[in-house]
């Protein structure tokens, strides 16, 4: 899921620089549409990617040898 959502964001990045060089060229408007999936994909970016990380239940779901630390170091506090 980290790699998905770096990945939205650098799509959404190459999106709004595309977007803005053509309407440069054009002499047009940009699409503001590609500012607001750019915010989303930042903030969506910013609360997945910690929960991700620091999930014990996702550890426990997909990080099986990360999961066993985890329940040890709980058993020590």
């Amino acid at each position: 899921m980290t790699i998905f959502y770096t990945g939205l964001v650098v799509v959404s990045l190459a999106e709004l620089a595309g977007d803005s060089y053509i309407s440069n060229l054009t002499n047009t408007p940009s699409d503001p549409t590609h500012i607001k999936d750019l915010v989303r994909a930042l903030v969506g970016s910013a609360i997945w990617i910690p929960y991700f990380h620091r999930s014990r239940r996702v550890a426990n779901t997909f990080r099986t040898q990360e999961a066993a630390v985890d329940r040890k170091i709980g058993e020590i506090f």
